[in-house]
C-alpha cells in the first residue's frame, strides 16, 4: 500500500506489532474524557428522557436502535485500533484525504450546540433557586473551553511539581 502524503510528510504503512501493556487509568484520564462525556451525555442522558417524558414510550425503539448501532461502531473502531495501532481517523484518511476535515466538522458542530449546557444550567439554577440559565450556560461553555485549552499546561506543571516532590530542588535546604 502506498504511503499517504500529509502536510508534514507521509503516513507510514501499517506496521504489525504486539499489543503494548495497558497504561494505568490515572494516566489515561484527561481532556478526551471531557470531550467524550459531552458527546455521550447530550444524547443518551438528556434527549431520550426528555422525549420519553413528553411523548411516552412510543419512541423508545429509537433509543434502543441508537445504543445498538453505537455499540457495534465503537467495537469495530476498537478492533481496528488494536489490530493496526492507529486511530480510525488515520485509517479513514488513508482512503480519502479530506476525511479528517469531515470528522473535525462533525465533532465541532455536534459539540458546539449549547443545548446540553442550557439544560444543565436550567436544572442548576432551579436547584439553587437563583441565577440566569443563559449566563450559567455561557459560563459552563467558557469553563470547559479553558479546561481543554490549558490541559497540556496543567499536565506539564503537574509533571514538574511531582519531580520537585520526589527529591528535586524543593527538598534541598536553602
Amino acid at each position: 500500500m502506498p504511503t499517504f502524503p500529509t502536510a508534514r510528510g507521509k503516513i507510514p504503512d501499517v506496521a504489525v506489532a504486539d499489543l503494548p501493556d495497558p497504561r494505568p487509568l490515572r494516566r489515561v484520564i484527561g481532556p478526551g474524557v471531557v470531550a467524550a462525556a459531552i458527546g455521550l451525555a447530550s444524547g443518551e442522558f438528556v434527549l431520550w428522557p426528555y422525549i420519553s417524558a413528553n411523548v411516552g414510550l412510543v419512541f423508545l425503539w429509537g433509543a434502543f436502535a441508537g445504543v445498538i448501532v453505537q455499540f457495534f461502531i465503537n467495537m469495530e473502531i476498537e478492533r481496528y485500533t488494536l489490530a493496526t495501532g492507529e486511530t480510525a481517523l488515520t485509517g479513514f484518511s488513508r482512503l480519502w484525504r479530506p476525511w479528517g476535515l469531515v470528522f473535525i466538522a462533525m465533532a465541532v458542530l455536534a459539540n458546539m450546540w449549547p443545548g446540553w449546557a442550557t439544560s444543565s444550567a436550567t436544572v442548576l439554577t432551579y436547584a439553587v433557586g437563583a441565577g440566569d440559565p443563559a449566563l450559567v450556560a455561557i459560563g459552563e461553555l467558557v469553563l470547559i473551553g479553558v479546561i481543554l485549552t490549558v490541559a497540556p499546561v496543567v499536565y506539564l506543571v503537574r509533571r514538574q511539581c511531582s519531580g520537585l516532590q520526589a527529591g528535586g530542588e524543593a527538598d534541598r535546604p536553602a
